[in-house]
């Protein structure tokens, strides 16, 4: 299995103590399995400055997304030109068949890097899309490794204050949901390690 999981994205199992378990249930002939995304987000008036807290920790509330994230059988890819969609290889039983992959529900899945309806209760990827307001501000200097475009015109190439009223506004047009899901599944898997972080 293989997945394009980028560094601020984190799979997130709320039914299962291993991705293995989840994978073990993706049926032989599908080539993946289909994760939707949820984008974690900042909340502007306490999140603002860098805390030295786990990642999962600090940003626990969403807006879900329709993008998708796949892991893949290394034997059944053949291509991508995005990390959103991915081409398969055909069966060699069924090579007239155009192969797609399968959601959590095993419901197969068309083409393409979106997913409206995908089902969320089993397993998500959770990207952190923002973090704090220096972290954000950051990927102006970093730049992109796919693509020579200036970044300067740019959302996070923004002032300061100009992006905290952004996202001020963004929390009052449509407030996003609480979910530590993702903190959740990390502390209970190392509690020797992450149990000073709670209270």
């Amino acid at each position: 299995w293989a997945a394009h999981i980028d560094s601020d994205e984190f799979i997130v199992l709320k039914q299962h103590h291993h991705i293995m378990e989840l994978l073990h249930q993706v049926p032989a002939w599908a080539p993946g399995l289909v994760l939707l995304w949820e984008l974690m987000l900042t909340h502007p008036h306490n999140q603002s400055h860098y805390q030295p807290l786990p990642l999962t920790k600090r940003f626990q509330h969403k807006r879900s997304n329709e993008h998708v994230k796949t892991i893949v059988r290394v034997n059944r890819f053949h291509h991508s030109t995005n990390p959103h969609f991915l081409k398969y290889t055909p069966l060699a039983s069924n090579v007239s068949h155009t192969p797609r992959a399968v959601d959590t529900h095993g419901v197969e899945v068309a083409e393409g890097a979106f997913y409206e309806t995908g089902p969320r209760q089993v397993a998500v990827v959770h990207h952190y899309i923002t973090k704090s307001l220096p972290e954000y501000q950051a990927r102006c200097a970093r730049g992109r490794a796919d693509t020579v475009q200036d970044r300067n015109t740019s959302f996070y190439c923004q002032n300061a204050t100009t992006i905290l009223q952004l996202w001020q506004q963004e929390w009052k047009d449509a407030p996003p949901t609480f979910d530590d899901a993702a903190w959740q599944f990390l502390w209970r898997q190392l509690p020797e390690k992450y149990n000073k972080y709670n209270p």
